[in-house]
């Protein structure tokens, strides 16, 4: 994943999974440092572009729930590399 993006821009996001039986994958992002996560999509293949808007500057952290067919949910981990920061135009 990008360390870094500008506002207005693509974060591609991409994950390597090895879990069987997967339905989709859905992707979460959180503004608030964590505390709170949302839905910016599903996708059945490992990667997703997010698009970050254009007055946005911050952090941004992403986590991936694996969903099963069977309703069953894996997160994955909140490491450092899950957050990317989103900067001014000038700054990047």
């Amino acid at each position: 994943m990008q360390e870094k993006v500008k506002p207005g821009e693509e974060l591609e996001i991409s994950w390597t999974s090895n879990l069987e039986g997967y339905s989709s994958y859905d992707v979460m992002v959180s503004y608030d440092r964590g505390a709170h996560f949302h839905k910016a999509g599903s996708t059945r293949d490992a990667r997703y572009a997010l698009h970050v808007d254009e007055d946005f500057t911050g952090s941004v952290i992403v986590q991936i729930v694996n969903r099963r067919a069977d309703g069953s949910k894996v997160s994955s981990l909140l490491t450092r590399e899950a957050t990317v920061r989103i900067g001014d135009k000038q700054d990047l």
